[in-house]
C-alpha cells in the first residue's frame, strides 16, 4: 500500500513539475517577445524625458516658493526631490 502511494506522489509530483516547466518556458518566451517589441531607447527619447523631469521640477520649486503652508511647502519638497533623483 505505501508502495502504490509513493508511486502516485511521484508521479503527481513529475506532472507538477512538467506543467512548472511549461509555464517557465512560456512566461520565458513572452519576455523575450516583450523585449523584441519594445521601442529602442535612444539619446533623443533620454533627452526628452531628462527635459520633462527638469521641467516638472521646476513646476514644484514654483509652487514651494508661493505656498505659504510649512506641511505643503515639505510635501512638495519632498516630490520634487523625487523627479530630481529620476
Amino acid at each position: 500500500m505505501d508502495e502504490l502511494f509513493e508511486a502516485k506522489g511521484r508521479e503527481k509530483t513529475q506532472e507538477t513539475l512538467q506543467c512548472i516547466q511549461e509555464l517557465t518556458q512560456l512566461e520565458a518566451g513572452t519576455a523575450q517577445k516583450e523585449a523584441k517589441e519594445a521601442p529602442e531607447i535612444t539619446e533623443q527619447n533620454l533627452e526628452a524625458i531628462a527635459q520633462k523631469l527638469e521641467e516638472k521640477a521646476e513646476i514644484l520649486a514654483e509652487e514651494i516658493e508661493q505656498e505659504s503652508e510649512p506641511k505643503i511647502r515639505k510635501e512638495k519638497r519632498t516630490e520634487r526631490k523625487k523627479w530630481k533623483k529620476l
